[in-house]
């Protein structure tokens, strides 16, 4: 086997778990594991930026970045989870700071009173209807601002709880579930809107 595909015990870097590949460059026993990690995770953290901020020259900026700081605080990873949820999280703090810092998202915790009840269970398409609208699903989520794209993405692709939501928004939950209503009926009218240019 390629030697450069070994680490410097001898094992076979592709045989290495993240969680391994993280324990041993905690411990400094093979800094060549760094590119190893970043091969594993580059596309899925620059794809990540992406669906952020709809910008692929900021993405990829972010991503560099992110990778600065994942290889800075690996001795902040305790192996309790995943190593991916654990890049996966500072790829949604990093995204979301940075946009903050230049103005392109602005969170309020100001919330209606009539709107804090809102029931966030609610889909935003029966399943029938979801099957005819996924082609271009991705293109309405391009038409959206990226406070709304931020959230959608967090609830819908990714599984966050509205706790979850909260803490990397800084937001009490009664604001988290106004947004994704809000979100949720931006998105829709936008579907709907495509799908009445495509049938004229």
């Amino acid at each position: 086997m390629d030697q450069n595909k070994r680490d410097s015990e001898g094992h076979s870097r592709e045989e290495l778990s993240d969680e391994e590949i993280a324990e041993r460059l905690k411990l400094k026993k093979d800094r060549s594991l760094q590119s190893e990690l970043y091969d594993r995770y580059i596309n899925k953290v620059y794809f990540k930026c992406l669906s952020i901020t709809n910008d692929s020259a900021l993405a990829r900026d972010f991503a560099h970045d992110i990778f600065i700081k994942i290889f800075t605080n690996l001795h902040q990873f305790k192996g309790k989870a995943k190593l991916s949820l654990w890049i996966h999280s500072i790829t949604y703090h990093h995204c979301i700071r940075q946009l903050q810092r230049k103005g392109k998202i602005i969170y309020s915790d100001e919330v209606e009173t009539d709107e804090v009840s809102i029931n966030i269970a609610e889909e935003l398409f029966t399943r029938e209807e979801l099957r005819d609208k996924i082609k271009i699903l991705g293109e309405a989520m391009k038409l959206l601002n990226v406070e709304d794209r931020l959230l959608l993405l967090m609830k819908y692709q990714d599984d966050y709880c509205i706790e979850q939501i909260c803490a990397q928004l800084n937001l009490a939950p009664s604001a988290v579930k106004m947004r994704l209503m809000r979100a949720r009926n931006k998105l829709k009218n936008e579907l709907n809107t495509l799908f009445k240019n495509i049938s004229q």
